[in-house]
């Protein structure tokens, strides 16, 4: 029903063509109005369907309305009707689109979410088979960079995954660093100023440039890509100590204010992931016992503290043995091995605090 009609006397007036929504276009055909209470009005639209106007009379007219003024009248009636029609129409229209629409087979978030996980863990095999290939072929300059492919995937890695990645960066950086010692040490066996001496202090900064890359690369995807996504303990510690150990070849090689900030960034992360093992690993834990060798040697070799790096290994080894000795079971194959290396930096450091002689070797490796 519709109210607020244009013609005097009529209360209001509804629309009906079989039970149908009005949705007519052109009026071909007028009847005359019938006799009674109510008034009807019936006429077919282009597609020969009835279409009535019903309407009320609520006050008696003195007389009948001319011809004219009925087909006036019907006119814009029809008209207003036509009208709210095409409104009542485009609203429908605007529904039915709407329900439509709410109907179409769509991606659920959950089967999406699922099918890029799979697609994901797929590419993140791919990457760790290929990784293990690389290593397996000696290509670590290739290894590395399938695990900052994985690295960049922003996952939690496995401890398999974690292993991959330092070792691929470490065998890469290892060759650069053992290329800068043999040319620090033939830089000391020439005169300054000689030809030889010049040569040789060109091709060591070309590799200290190298390696200033290379740490700046992984330092930034452990800040970026390893550390935010770090949900465990031990994958904290890694990768701390990992940030320690890249700014601590930063610090070997540089001088000035570059070295003092690069190892003041190898402190922190050490100290973070001395704080975090210690709260989160078990004396004996690998990672753990990796941090402490590590952290001692930063102390001998870049802070020049002997007596603290010897204080640093000793405490973290006697910790151990304490925890495998009253454990009297497990698995301690890895930590044995860090151990080992504890006591062997702790034998020669403190040989050489007492004056002692050493043969200790420029190659030898004394970090985890």
């Amino acid at each position: 029903m519709m109210d607020g009609t244009p013609f005097p006397g009529i209360r209001n007036w509804d629309v009906t063509k079989g039970g149908k929504d009005l949705l007519s276009s052109k009026v071909v055909a007028v009847c005359p109005w019938r006799k009674g209470g109510e008034r009807e009005v019936s006429f077919r639209n282009m597609k020969s369907e009835v279409m009535k106007i019903r309407l009320i009379i609520v006050k008696t007219m003195p007389e009948i309305p001319k011809p004219g003024f009925i087909l006036q009248f019907l006119f814009l009636v029809i008209g207003d009707i036509l009208f709210y029609a095409e409104k009542r129409k485009k609203v429908k229209r605007g529904t039915e689109e709407r329900v439509v629409e709410s109907k179409k087979p769509s991606r659920r978030k959950g089967s999406a979410t699922a099918a890029g996980y799979e697609e994901e863990m797929e590419e993140r095999e791919k990457v760790v088979c290929l990784a293990k290939l690389a290593e397996q072929a000696e290509r670590y300059d290739d290894m590395v960079e399938y695990m900052k492919k994985l690295a960049r995937m922003d996952v939690d890695m496995s401890a398999e995954e974690r292993h991959l990645f330092s070792v691929g960066f470490k065998n890469t950086i290892g060759a650069k660093r053992a290329s800068w010692r043999i040319l620090s040490s033939l830089e000391q066996k020439v005169t300054a100023g000689d030809q030889t001496g010049v040569m040789i202090d060109a091709y060591k900064r070309k590799i200290e440039d190298e390696l200033r890359m290379v740490c700046n690369e992984i330092l930034s995807i452990i800040a970026i890509h390893c550390l935010p996504l770090a949900t465990s303990g031990e994958n904290a510690v890694f990768f701390y100590k990992m940030k320690g150990d890249y700014y601590r070849y930063l610090a070997e090689f540089s001088t000035g204010n570059e070295k003092k900030a690069a190892a003041d960034q190898a402190l922190m992360a050490y100290q973070h992931a001395m704080v975090v093992a210690s709260s989160e690993l078990s004396p004996a834990h690998q990672i753990r016992l990796g941090v402490a060798l590590n952290f001692s040697v930063f102390f001998y070799e870049i802070l020049n503290s002997h007596e603290r790096a010897c204080q640093v290994a000793k405490q973290a080894f006697d910790e151990a043995a304490a925890e495998i000795n009253s454990s009297g079971d497990g698995d301690y194959k890895d930590s044995t091995l860090m151990m080992q290396l504890l006591k062997d930096n702790l034998a020669l450091w403190t040989s050489e605090l007492t004056g002692g002689e050493t043969s200790k070797d420029d190659d030898i490796d004394m970090e985890g």
